[in-house]
């Protein structure tokens, strides 16, 4: 696959998923013609939105898309970027934390449709877990236990920690490459500095306003970084 083909994925799912969330703050997934497949609640951002077991699967599609693409493209700049160790690092983490999400969503959307509109979620204790991850406490406390009561979350913070080291190291990434495109140097710093401060953010509070603005940072970077293709300038 060329590097303009999956900047083009990357650019499609990002914009694929920033147009979900800004539709899923609006309740359309909760309308008639979604919930007659059930529903179940899902965190995202600043409230808990009611995904369908239909919509929480698309969702879990488009971040497969966006994870897999923008893990080739790092797999393919790298051989223009001075610390390939670095890149190659931050690849890694990238590539464990999108599984980690990625199991998490699956497990949400299976769950809604094994479900099929049962009231599952009653005060963030799911009934399920009783006969099923109960039987492996530590799984469960990681990926879905969450204390937003006293301040924090124990899941969120196992699912947040890999993100928040891809980040960190992409960062010094982006900055590198400085000299063969400056914008796309600045746009993928700038991006990745947004999606550190949600994560952290997000160990606390549910701000829907700063994953938006994340989101379209994704897009305006894959969008300067098609351009820079096109004028053959990106390091690869």
């Amino acid at each position: 696959m060329t590097l303009k083909n999956i900047i083009i994925i990357a650019l499609c799912s990002s914009i694929a998923l920033f147009i979900f969330l800004s539709l899923s703050y609006t309740g359309i997934f909760q309308n008639a013609s979604f919930a007659r497949f059930g529903y179940e609640e899902e965190y995202i951002g600043s409230k808990t939105i009611s995904l369908c077991p239909l919509s929480s699967t698309l969702l879990m599609l488009l971040n497969g898309l966006f994870y897999i693409s923008f893990a080739l493209f790092l797999q393919k700049i790298k051989s223009g970027i001075a610390n390939k160790m670095l890149c190659n690092i931050a690849l890694v983490v990238w590539c464990y934390a999108a599984f980690v999400t990625l199991f998490y969503n699956a497990l949400y959307a299976y769950i809604g449709w094994i479900y099929n509109g049962q009231e599952i979620v009653s005060n963030t204790e799911m009934y399920w877990h009783e006969e099923g991850l109960a039987r492996y406490p530590l799984l469960y406390m990681v990926l879905f236990n969450n204390f937003y009561d006293n301040g924090w979350s124990v899941g969120g913070l196992f699912r947040s920690i890999p993100w928040m080291l891809s980040y960190v190291l992409l960062i010094p990434v982006f900055v590198s490459v400085k000299k063969v495109n400056k914008v796309f140097s600045v746009a993928g710093a700038v991006t990745m500095v947004v999606s550190l401060v949600y994560c952290i953010l997000s160990l606390f509070i549910y701000l829907d306003t700063v994953l938006l603005i994340c989101k379209a940072c994704w897009v305006a970077t894959f969008a300067v970084a098609l351009k820079g293709y096109e004028s053959n300038k990106l390091p690869y």
